[in-house]
């Protein structure tokens, strides 16, 4: 006597099978287009772009604020964002800061030229980085 072969659930066609993946790999897409995605050893961090205020450097780690007020440090450089951010109003103004464009509320030049932050925390800019900034702040 053969044993019949079962299984729990029947094998949808090919096709279907193919469509399903597809709209999956979609709504995927989908919700990580205004995400960053940031490993910290044994979990991995998933923060929409506008949740993050900036990103300051820590030798080869970064850490990263969100306007919650808290940080995430992970063990990628802040040249790793900076190239990863570069087409999502990221701007890098010093060489230990990039920061979130849409969280910038103004400029001082009190103290050496700084940004004013959403959270009212002022970030140094460096004159390496400055016509860069100026450049992308109409009227500054």
């Amino acid at each position: 006597m053969k044993a019949i072969k079962t299984t729990p659930f029947p094998r949808l066609a090919p096709s279907v099978e193919l469509d399903i993946w597809r709209k999956r790999s979609k709504l995927l897409k989908s919700f990580m287009k205004d995400r960053l995605v940031i490993p910290v050893s044994a979990e991995t961090h998933i923060i929409e772009y506008s949740k993050i205020l900036f990103i300051s450097a820590d030798g080869n780690y970064s850490r990263i604020t969100l306007t919650d007020g808290s940080c995430i440090v992970c063990a990628k450089t802040l040249k790793h964002f900076e190239v990863k951010l570069l087409d999502k109003k990221f701007l890098r103004v010093h060489a230990s800061y990039l920061v979130n464009l849409n969280h910038v509320t103004g400029l001082s030049k009190s103290d050496g030229l700084s940004i004013r932050l959403s959270n009212e925390q002022k970030i140094p800019i460096s004159r390496t980085f400055k016509n860069q900034l100026f450049r992308n702040i109409p009227g500054a």
